[in-house]
């Protein structure tokens, strides 16, 4: 067997100009399903520094559940649901921190994504996420809310650790860069 990752047009997301927002923008882009842990996210919001507001991405069977765990934590005013939306560059570009939630995961092309765009990422501890986040980002097990928290406001505190890791998080997106899945391709094909 031959791996070959999946690779991301960093252009995409590294070439967006930021704009600035009344609250620091911790986003997570995954579509609302059970593998996805949204909820985690948004129980984690309940700790994290009241300047900060979470944008959700996308949509789902589980969208419902997660508006109403918002609501029951009396979170409305500080999460968003932004829906299934076509200009996630500058939604990212907007952002401050990424999140990547997941029960498990095939490939962290969200997190790349984020990463390709200078963002610090918090992702579970779970194959897929692990391998690209471990060592430039912030990992959390599975459903731990509390730690989720600590990660994120660490991250909405500390300038200099929020600048080392986005700079690692951009480092870490290079080697995902398509240009590079596009010549492995390219090497297995010659090989045969």
């Amino acid at each position: 067997f031959v791996v070959i990752e999946n690779g991301v047009n960093l252009s995409l997301f590294s070439s967006v100009i930021p704009i600035a927002n009344k609250r620091k923008q911790i986003i997570m882009v995954s579509r609302f399903a059970s593998m996805k842990d949204q909820e985690t996210v948004i129980q984690a919001m309940a700790d994290v520094n009241e300047d900060a507001e979470l944008i959700l991405v996308g949509d789902g069977s589980e969208r419902k559940h997660c508006e109403e765990v918002t609501r029951k934590l009396g979170l409305t005013d500080r999460v968003r649901f932004l829906g299934a939306r076509s200009d996630i560059p500058k939604l990212v570009s907007q952002s401050y921190i990424g999140v990547q939630s997941s029960i498990w995961e095939g490939f962290g092309l969200t997190v790349v994504e984020l990463m390709a765009a200078h963002k610090p990422v918090v992702a579970t501890n779970v194959n897929g996420l692990k391998q690209v986040v471990e060592g430039a980002g912030c990992l959390f097990e599975v459903g731990d809310s509390k730690t989720l928290a600590f990660h994120l406001n660490k991250l909405l505190k500390d300038k200099s650790l929020y600048t080392t890791l986005a700079d690692r998080c951009y480092e870490r997106a290079k080697q995902y860069d398509i240009n590079n899945m596009v010549i492995r391709y390219q090497e297995v094909y010659e090989e045969l």
